[in-house]
């Protein structure tokens, strides 16, 4: 059986490295005290305070193995539960901190890469993975999260190599076997494709597309970095990929709904056909969906769609101003959605219903927008990053405002109703 990726040494490994306390006269001593209430402080998950504890301890004898293994384990169980709560920046500093009490720990540098990973760290995440790698050879958990790293930075063969690895060391790893299998159908495309690189986004396009419109779709994707990331002062430090599919090949990779003219999932796809230049309502598209880009890389997937959407429609509009007319006639005869209805997918949507979702959402969004202003935007984002709930996270974003979920919905409904 292997580990899950958040496992770390048990409690009782720890305390077996009593050696050191052997003695009779060792309860009289200080730091036995602090390392005992410490230990205590472990089983009860309280990390911060084992920490205290065992760093005062060694300051009374600083030559102590045991208490430098101890504190590193604290350090390593307060990283695994900051990753836990999504805080991947306070995790990667706790770890960071932790690999000086123990260098040989290899867990370290493995979820150190896990958090940078989560936090779309890629550079640093593949050294702290690479570390790891060469600390354990080939190891499940290991190579799971190099794949990972592999695929979402377009180093596909790299990727497949990687979980290839895996396989072979845990043939029943039914999650690497579905992600290997779709991997090879993407590989089985992209190879045919032409390729080219821009300061933000490397472009994969079907050989259909010609060059020309690829440089075109760069141009404006930078644009859109610009853009976005100055209204949410975020700006990825990678290179985001972004696919030009033949129309098959996007229904049959992506598996989306018929209405669908774009997907973000760690990499931009789009369909190519019918572009044949870069309009309004193409540029609108790409802005849209890089939108997606920086939600997710603030709050991962804990977005409702009305916000993921709606964010993503405020920026498409930048170029092509959205048709309200069904909203309107939605509103007319009572058959907006629910706001539980617009916080899941709406891959399960009639085109119609999802224009209409759509419609709803930027509508709310940019009712936000006016009301709050980008910089609150970007505190609910933030929010929902740390785990909140959207109703804690506005309550966390805007409740200096007296305002929570349910006033903003009935304010929103009052003051946009004709």
């Amino acid at each position: 059986m292997t580990r899950s990726f958040l496992s770390v040494a048990p409690l009782a490994l720890i305390l077996s490295a009593v050696l050191f306390f052997s003695c009779a006269a060792a309860a009289e001593r200080p730091s036995y005290v602090l390392n005992q209430q410490a230990m205590q402080r472990m089983e009860k998950g309280e990390y911060t305070e084992a920490i205290r504890l065992l760093q005062r301890a060694l300051e009374i004898q600083p030559q102590q193995d045991v208490l430098r293994y101890n504190l590193g384990q604290a350090y390593l169980r307060a990283g695994e539960q900051l990753i836990r709560e999504y805080r991947y920046a306070e995790a990667s500093q706790m770890l960071e901190t932790g690999k000086q009490y123990d260098g040989q720990e290899a867990r370290f540098w493995l979820f150190n890469g896990l958090a940078l990973l989560k936090a779309n760290d890629y550079l640093y995440a593949e050294s702290e993975l690479h570390e790891a790698w060469s600390m354990t050879g080939d190891e499940v958990q290991v190579l799971t999260l190099l794949g990972r790293l592999y695929y979402h930075t377009d180093r596909m063969r790299e990727a497949v190599d990687a979980w290839e690895r895996v396989l072979i060391l845990s043939p029943q790893d039914q999650v690497v076997t579905e992600q290997l299998e779709r991997l090879r159908r993407e590989l089985a495309v992209e190879q045919e494709m032409g390729k080219e690189y821009g300061g933000h986004f490397i472009i994969n396009y079907d050989g259909e597309v010609p060059p020309s419109l690829g440089n075109d779709v760069l141009e404006v994707l930078e644009d859109a970095y610009d853009w976005v990331s100055g209204q949410l002062g975020h700006y990825p430090q990678r290179r985001i990929p972004v696919i030009l599919y033949a129309n098959t090949d996007f229904s049959n990779l992506t598996n989306s709904p018929d209405w669908a003219a774009g997907v973000y999932d760690g990499k931009i796809r789009l369909p190519a056909g019918g572009i044949s230049q870069v309009d309004s309502r193409v540029r609108g598209l790409l802005f849209h969906e890089f939108m997606h880009v920086v939600v997710r890389e603030l709050a991962g997937n804990n977005v409702p769609l009305w916000l993921n959407e709606g964010l993503a429609e405020v920026a498409s509009a930048e170029h092509l101003s959205p048709n309200m007319t069904l909203l309107e006639q939605a509103r007319e005869s009572g058959t907006l959605f629910t706001w539980p209805e617009l916080e899941s997918s709406a891959r399960q949507f009639s085109a119609a219903r999802a224009g209409l979702a759509y419609l709803q959402s930027y509508d709310f969004v940019r009712f936000l927008l006016d009301e709050y202003g980008w910089f609150q935007m970007r505190e609910l984002l933030d929010a929902l990053g740390s785990g909140a709930t959207i109703s804690a996270a506005i309550d966390r974003a805007l409740g200096f405002y007296a305002v929570d979920y349910a006033t903003l919905q009935l304010r929103w409904s009052e003051e946009r109703s004709p």
